[in-house]
Order: C-alpha cells, then structure tokens, then sequence
C-alpha cells in the first residue's frame, strides 16, 4: 500500500501532466510549478521547513487562478458571440475546461493530504486515534487490530488445525533489524 509521500507525489506529478495538455489552448503555470513542487517538496532540510509553507501557498493560489480561468473563459468561448468556433476547436476548449476542473479537484486532495493533521498516518497510528475518539483503552501494539470493525465475528480457522486461531503476536518478530556498526561502510 502507497504512503501519504508517495501518493502526494503521484498526485503532483498528474497535475504536472494535466497542465501540459492544458496547455495546448491556455497558458498554463502548473506544469513547471507541479514538476518543481515533484522534485523539492520532500527534500527540504529540516532548518529550512517554512519553505514548504511557501510551496503550499503556491498550491493554493494556482487553484485561484484554475478558478478564475474556469468562471472567465469558458464563458467567453461558449457565448459563441464574439467568434465562430470551429468543432475541434470547440472540442479542444472542452477538454481543456474539463481538465482544469480536474486540476482543482487533484489540488484540493494534495492540500488535504499536505494539511489536514492524520490524513498521513499509519494504520496503527490511525487506529490508536480511532480508539482514543471512541474512549476506549487501546490494545496492545504486539496484536492486529483491524483499521475497520464491523461486527463480533469469530476468528477464522486455520485450515487443517482443530480449534480457534490465536492472535498473531508481533513481538515474536523484530521489527528493525540490530542496531550495530558491524558492516556498516563509510563513504569520503
């Protein structure tokens, strides 16, 4: 299953894609902005995180312009007024309005995963918050809880054994392998 980080990043990346194609009818500022945000976001040193604010900023004004572009042009090219349009450029202009809408769409779902506090934890971490809304005590770490209750069914059956499956306890399994110095090489 993908993490926040790497869905993010494929998020910028289609949006970078979709900004291309736009650009065949409007200028278009989010193919650079979303390749630059693609190749920098993640790789701010921790001394200089407030950058990242500035990026998020970015985001947010490029969907005020995608929604001044939406609420002034297709107007304008749609009125058929001002200028015969001809079928393919007609079709061309649909396309690219619908993908600025699709832009919106993708930038607000990357603010949400870049703002809203919880939208990138873990499943544990998920489930932990889940017990601490619902005022329960939280289980122990070293059993699998699942993400989504839906009822008090019985614990499948092994096949082949004769009687009621035993939680699976993570403690038996180390998590990170020993931390050591042995093996490990140093580059100049």
């Amino acid at each position: 299953m993908a993490n926040v980080r790497e869905v993010a990043e494929f998020l910028m990346l289609t949006i970078a894609a979709l900004g291309a194609l736009s650009s065949l009818s409007r200028p278009d500022c989010n193919f650079p902005l979303f390749v630059y945000l693609w190749w920098t976001f993640f790789y701010v040193p921790e001394e200089r995180k407030v950058q990242q604010r500035f990026m998020v900023a970015f985001i947010f004004l490029s969907i005020v312009q995608d929604i001044f572009y939406i609420l002034y042009w297709p107007i304008r090219w749609f009125a058929h007024d001002w200028l015969a349009l001809s079928s393919d450029t007609e079709g061309l202009h649909v396309l690219v309005t619908f993908f600025a809408l699709l832009e919106i769409g993708l930038k607000l779902l990357l603010l949400a995963l870049l703002l809203i506090p919880g939208a990138g934890t873990n499943t544990s971490e998920a489930i932990k918050m889940w017990f601490q809304r619902l005022g329960q005590p939280m289980q122990s770490r070293d059993t699998q809880v699942p993400l989504l209750i839906t009822g008090s069914a019985p614990r499948p059956v092994m096949p082949g054994s004769a009687g009621v499956a035993q939680p699976v306890r993570f403690t038996q399994f180390p998590s990170h392998p020993p931390l050591s110095s042995s093996g490990v090489v140093y580059s100049s």
